[in-house]
């Protein structure tokens, strides 16, 4: 497939891998949207790639993908690539006492239920 003149969505598109990718998508001459659960992220990546479209989306949230879905086919129906790149990585003492069931799934959450909540 050739990554020219497409429509591709790539979550976690504001940081890291992802950002680097996404700039590289631009530079090849593709429309690029970018995700983040965080609106902060977004507006600094946009700042500073201004040819990045960003939508805040939290790929661990099925009501927020089902929200993403939505605008996608309403505002970018042509949508050629999906590029999952959301992730998180914590540091956790599992032997403190103090650490729950819930921080630990957080990355569970993230990593793998958000790439299957954007593949439905």
């Amino acid at each position: 497939m050739k990554l020219e003149n497409r429509t591709i969505l790539v979550t976690g598109g504001t940081s890291g891998i992802g950002l680097a990718f996404a700039k590289r998508f631009v530079e090849m001459g593709n429309t690029v949207i970018v995700t983040s659960r965080s609106k902060q992220n977004i507006d600094q990546a946009i700042k500073e790639n201004p040819n990045l479209i960003g939508i805040a989306a939290d790929v661990s949230q099925v009501k927020s993908v089902d929200q993403l879905v939505h605008q996608i086919k309403q505002q970018y129906s042509k949508l050629d690539v999906l590029f999952n790149s959301a992730g998180i990585m914590r540091y956790y003492d599992l032997f403190a006492e103090e650490v729950t069931g819930g921080q630990l799934t957080t990355e569970i959450d993230t990593n793998l239920n958000g790439t299957i909540n954007s593949l439905s």
